[in-house]
């Protein structure tokens, strides 16, 4: 990943199609330059690259009204996420999965996993390399689950340990396999396997329309927490759905 310091802002391109590796933590200015000036450094900066020039907004985002300065700008906002948190012991505790079901877990990043993932979430070339370059580079302690059915797995997760905090990534069924029960049961491993390792909570994101997610996260005693999205500026602007 590239990223650089644009006085606290902390600017990222990682390349591929994820957000988050390919915004700006705008979480600590010392506002020592103008908005404005910095603004024109991180479009710069994306422009050089050919992405656009795209920030993650949540609650903390610093200077204060920097969302509003961005919408005026042109800047869309996209990927509103809900962030839910709970108890480690709550979410290993989960019901059962469907008998049809079965799960395993590794601790080391393979390219069966890999290969698992991005078959289920419909990923491949360029997009797929660089989101597997971005995983490989992850430096807390982490596990991968999977969930299989016959002989094919058909969801995947991730989960990574930090300071204590059990987070939950790149949770995925193939849309064939949805309603099986298959993400319940990763993440009811992950949290067998969190609480092993001392872990008390955990968080996770999930787009707000996707309401059976939520409604699982839910059932696991997870509760919403805060909201964050991005703010893009972007030549293919998506169309306003009405």
């Amino acid at each position: 990943m590239n990223s650089e310091d644009r006085d606290g802002w902390l600017v990222r391109a990682a390349g591929g199609s994820t957000r988050h590796s390919n915004s700006v933590w705008a979480q600590g200015s010392r506002e020592k330059q103008h908005v404005s000036a910095k603004l024109e450094a991180v479009e710069k900066f994306y422009g050089q690259r050919g992405l656009p020039p795209t920030f993650y907004v949540s609650p903390g985002i610093r200077p204060q009204g920097l969302d509003a300065v961005l919408e005026q700008r042109g800047y869309y906002k996209e990927g509103l996420t809900i962030v839910h948190t709970g108890l480690v012991e709550d979410i290993a505790s989960g019901a059962a999965s469907s008998p049809d079901v079965s799960v395993e877990l590794v601790e080391e990043l393979d390219d069966g996993w890999l290969d698992a993932h991005f078959r289920c979430a419909r990923r491949s070339g360029s997009d797929a390399r660089n989101r597997a370059s971005i995983m490989r580079r992850i430096e807390p302690s982490a596990a991968f689950a999977s969930a299989i059915i016959g002989n094919e797995v058909v969801a995947v997760a991730m989960g990574v340990l930090e300071h204590g905090w059990l987070g939950f990534y790149n949770v995925v069924t193939d849309p064939q396999f949805r309603r099986h029960g298959a993400s319940r049961a990763l993440l009811t491993l992950l949290g067998e396997w969190a609480l092993g390792q001392g872990a008390k909570h955990a968080h996770l994101g999930v787009e707000e329309d996707n309401l059976a997610a939520i409604a699982l996260y839910q059932q696991l005693s997870m509760t919403p927490t805060y909201r964050y999205h991005y703010r893009s500026l972007s030549a293919h602007r998506p169309p306003v759905s009405r």
